[in-house]
């Protein structure tokens, strides 16, 4: 199976949401997923975590408006 590179996804900030997007422009290569998917978990961000994602212009997300 193929899986996105386990490069570091960066995000960047758009002028109409309240939360960043990723960069989806990185190369693709094969991979074992269960070893990637344990990665991830190790390392995952909650973006509701108060102070985590900041939007320069909105402010921190609030899970209230997004659901």
């Amino acid at each position: 199976m193929c899986k996105a590179d386990e490069t570091p996804f960066t995000l960047r900030w758009l002028e109409n949401s309240i939360l960043p997007t990723g960069n989806r422009t990185i190369a693709h290569e094969c991979v074992n997923w269960d070893r990637l998917i344990e990665g991830m978990e190790k390392h995952r961000v909650d973006p509701f975590v108060p102070r985590v994602f900041v939007h320069p212009k909105f402010g921190e997300p609030d899970r209230e408006k997004l659901m």
